[in-house]
C-alpha cells in the first residue's frame, strides 16, 4: 500500500467517527488561571460550565466535521486515489447541492484544504475553508482538522464555526481517538474557550462530557457530567442531567439542569436556583 492510499484511508476513517472518546484538560481576572467561585460569580461559572458542555456537543457532532474527509476521500478510495495526490479536484458534485467546493491535496496527502463558496450541504450552506493536516507515525497516524470562520448557515441562522479536532488513529485497527478545542459566543454575550472536549452517548441516553472550560473574566476550570445531559430545549440549553467541576481552593461545584429554564448551583452545603 502508498504512503498517499494509507494516509486518505487513515482520514476517511477518522473522519467518519459519529463521536470520539478521549481526555480533556484552570485567576479570577481571567487571565487563565484557575477560577475561584464566589457568591458574586457562581451564575457566570454555572453558565460558562453549560456553554463548556454545549460547545462539546456541538463540536463533536457539527455539522461540518468531517465533510472533506467523506466526500472528498470516499470518492479518492473508491474512484482514483491515486490521481486525486498534488492536484486541485473539484469536489461541488460529490459535496454540494448548490455553489462549489474544490479540494488542493498535496504530494504525499499529508494536506487537504478545501473551500467552499455558498456549497449546500445537509439544509443550509458552508462558506470557509476547512484544513485537514496528517502526520504519520510508526504505529500511529495524527489527523487534525481545523475550521477557522468557516460559516454554516440554515433557517435564517447564521454559525461561526472556530473549531479544531484532532484524531489519533492507529495505523492497523484505523480505531481513533478525539479531542476538540473550540470557541464559543455563550447566551450571556461572552465569549468562552473550550478545550480537550470529549462526548459520548447521544440525543437519546444523553451525553457524558469533560472538557476545560476557559471563563473570560473569572479564569479556567474543568467539568465532568456526572448525570448525562439531554438537550431538549427549543432554546438548546439542557433539559436534564449534571455537571461538576472543583475550583482553585478544591470546592466542588454542582449545576444541575432541572429543566428549560432552570439549574441549580451547588457547593460548601449551600445551592441557589437561577433562571436562563
Amino acid at each position: 500500500m502508498s504512503k498517499q492510499f494509507k494516509y486518505l484511508l487513515v482520514i476517511l476513517f477518522s473522519m467518519t467517527l459519529i463521536a470520539c472518546g478521549g481526555g480533556g484538560g484552570g485567576g479570577d481576572d481571567g487571565d487563565g488561571g484557575p477560577a475561584t467561585i464566589s457568591a458574586n460569580n457562581e451564575e457566570d461559572l454555572a453558565i460558562a460550565a453549560t456553554e463548556g458542555a454545549k460547545s462539546a456537543v456541538s463540536s463533536a457532532s457539527a455539522p461540518l466535521r468531517g465533510v472533506a474527509g467523506r466526500a472528498v476521500l470516499n470518492r479518492a478510495v473508491q474512484d482514483h486515489a491515486n490521481k486525486l495526490i498534488a492536484r486541485v479536484v473539484d469536489v461541488s458534485s460529490s459535496v454540494c447541492t448548490g455553489g462549489s467546493a474544490s479540494s488542493d491535496i498535496n504530494d504525499d496527502a499529508s494536506l487537504i484544504v478545501t473551500t467552499y463558496n455558498n456549497c449546500g450541504f445537509a439544509g443550509g450552506v458552508i462558506d470557509g475553508v476547512v484544513r485537514i493536516v496528517t502526520d504519520a507515525g510508526d504505529s500511529t497516524t495524527t489527523t487534525t482538522i481545523e475550521y477557522e470562520g468557516v460559516t454554516f448557515t440554515s433557517g435564517g441562522t447564521t454559525e461561526t464555526l472556530n473549531l479544531s479536532v484532532s484524531c489519533v488513529s492507529d495505523n492497523e485497527t484505523f480505531e481513533s481517538t478525539c479531542t476538540y478545542d473550540s470557541d464559543i459566543d455563550g447566551i450571556d454575550g461572552r465569549t468562552y474557550s473550550v478545550s480537550g472536549s470529549t462526548v459520548t452517548g447521544d440525543s437519546s441516553s444523553g451525553y457524558t462530557i469533560s472538557a476545560t472550560v476557559t471563563d473570560p473574566d473569572h479564569g479556567t476550570f474543568s467539568i465532568e457530567t456526572t448525570s448525562p445531559i439531554l438537550f431538549n430545549c427549543s432554546t438548546g440549553q439542557p433539559s436534564s442531567g449534571e455537571i461538576r467541576f472543583s475550583d482553585a481552593d478544591d470546592v466542588v461545584v454542582t449545576v444541575t439542569f432541572n429543566d428549560c429554564t432552570s439549574f441549580t448551583i451547588s457547593y460548601d452545603g449551600g445551592s441557589g436556583t437561577y433562571n436562563w
